[in-house]
């Protein structure tokens, strides 16, 4: 399981609630009948008991009502059960293990499961007589959750060094509450300052970038709105994704505004620009690979496509070759990746960086630019811009067409391949792999990009249309940018092993805390009777 995927399997259990009108609908039924049940009995206590109960809950988590909502629910049920056999009081403490891990987020474990305790026994007032026997239930209850608890976290700390739940605290507040802070706060402890290098080409009026930075974590995270923060702070320009992956994401949002501040003095400057020629366009097969090349005097530009297989990071080692040839590559993210890379694949792209330039003839450079929205319906965009180049040597030319998505479905890949036929000689579909939206909602968590309605007329028009605005290049420069940053590094490697760890044993024995009061007061029952 790729990172992404691992990513995506246990987000989607994140935002797992179920619908608020679903749980309401079915509280109103639940209350009404203990209410019900009250009068019927005449022990107006019962009644009492859960109205305390549930506003102790509601005040807890007055921010998310509808966490209360379902709190209710699930002690609503064995609390009118357990009225029938006059051990109402125990169904508080039913969910104390589901009420305590509601508040892992805020409190901490010791601090939410002392809350939870504290809520679960105030109830008690109305059943004074129990107050003993609840008690060892509640505490007995609150042991062995806490346990389960300790097992969690030593696993976390014997693969990554740091207990799972304090990592997985920040990412739920993130997730969750959108509050970045945290995360931001865990990564800037945890981060690796490291040397990075920016390929900056100016064509004209065009800026492309490509940056050895990955663009995640999610949301406003790290370097997740990268690309955004350069076209907005450096006019025309479009930014690539090259090799790497989550490691050499940026540690804090911070990180990417320092970044692009840095970026943008350099080219304002203008003094590290180095001028070049056009030398054409070249298409070229390396094991699974197709690249199309734009051969320049002093440096070269790769986009990189895996039609069979799906391209997804390229291994970071890349870069080495990348800046000692002066050869960039776009990892295009245009095919959602089915079969990883292998060493053979990895070398064959190696030689074909390390090529040299000699004895190219100069040829005239054309470039036409073009944008469209895609329809809102469309899923898995966290942008519904599209921008498209059409760029031609006079011989071949080639449309490159740019969405905002992380990767795509291969089915959306054909169409936008297809749309540029009889137009160019060949069309390039590109995404940032970006991550701005993940986690926005359930329909567009980690999706690659889908296809959908009018894309194929959509796409074909813009590719017109740029075609329609081609015009010559007359200035060609390029520089590469070196500086340090702050990225996560190796950390998230071992976070990730973690997640998969943790993350299995804690599917296959969630039902552990959920089912330990039932069986705890089932052994109450039997040794009191």
């Amino acid at each position: 399981m790729n990172s992404e995927e691992l990513t995506r399997h246990y987000y989607s259990k994140l935002k797992g609630l179920p619908d608020f009108k679903k749980i309401a609908v079915f509280s109103i039924l639940e209350y009404g009948l203990i209410v019900e049940r009250s009068l019927e009995t005449s022990l107006v206590t019962l009644l009492y008991a859960f109205i305390l109960y549930f506003s102790l809950i509601s005040i807890m988590f007055l921010k998310n009502f509808k966490t209360a909502i379902f709190l209710g629910d699930v002690t609503a049920l064995p609390y009118l059960i357990l009225s029938f056999f006059s051990f109402s009081i125990f169904a508080f403490g039913f969910t104390l293990p589901i009420l305590s891990f509601s508040m892992l987020l805020r409190y901490g474990e010791k601090k939410s499961l002392l809350f939870s305790l504290l809520i679960s026994l105030l109830p008690i007032v109305f059943f004074p007589k129990e107050v003993v026997i609840y008690l060892i239930y509640l505490v007995t209850v609150s042991f062995l959750y806490y346990l389960y608890l300790w097992s969690i976290n030593k696993k976390g700390k014997d693969i990554v060094g740091i207990t799972s739940l304090t990592i997985l605290r920040p990412f739920m507040k993130a997730v969750m509450e959108k509050d970045s802070k945290p995360l931001d706060n865990f990564f800037e402890k945890t981060s690796e300052e490291k040397e990075i290098h920016i390929a900056l080409i100016r064509l004209d009026d065009k800026i492309l970038v490509i940056p050895q930075i990955h663009f995640g974590i999610f949301g406003n995270q790290g370097s997740a709105r990268l690309p955004y923060k350069i076209e907005g702070e450096i006019k025309d320009a479009i930014v690539f994704h090259g090799p790497g992956s989550h490691e050499i994401n940026l540690a804090t949002a911070k990180e990417s505004d320092r970044i692009v501040s840095i970026l943008k003095g350099r080219i304002e400057d203008g003094k590290e620009w180095q001028e070049a020629v056009f030398n054409g366009i070249t298409f070229h097969k390396i094991e699974n690979f197709q690249a199309t090349r734009l051969d320049f005097s002093k440096f070269s530009i790769s986009f990189l496509e895996r039609p069979n297989f799906g391209i997804d990071d390229l291994p970071e080692q890349l870069w080495e070759e990348i800046i000692k040839y002066n050869n960039f590559v776009v990892d295009t993210h245009n095919t959602f990746l089915s079969r990883d890379f292998d060493k053979i694949e990895i070398g064959d792209l190696k030689e074909f960086l390390r090529e040299k330039r000699q004895g190219r003839t100069q040829k005239r450079l054309y470039i036409g630019y073009a944008e469209s929205l895609l329809p809102n319906n469309c899923e898995g965009y966290c942008n519904k811009r599209i921008r498209t180049f059409v760029i031609s040597d006079g011989d071949k030319k080639i449309a490159i067409v740019y969405f905002y998505a992380n990767n795509s479905e291969r089915e959306t890949r054909d169409i936008i391949t297809k749309s540029g036929e009889g137009l160019v000689d060949r069309t390039i579909m590109v995404t940032p792999d970006d991550h701005s939206c993940a986690g926005s909602s359930m329909v567009t968590t980690y999706l690659p990009a889908r296809p959908c309605d009018n894309m194929y007329n959509i796409v074909r028009k813009t590719i017109e249309d740029a075609l329609s605005s081609v015009k010559e290049v007359s200035r060609i420069s390029f520089m590469v940018v070196k500086l340090r940053a702050k990225m996560i590094g190796k950390i998230i490697s071992s976070m990730l092993e973690g997640l998969e760890k943790v993350g299995n044993f804690a599917s296959r024995t969630f039902w552990v805390p959920l089912i330990l009061p039932y069986f705890v007061f089932a052994l109450f029952l039997y040794f009191l009777n």
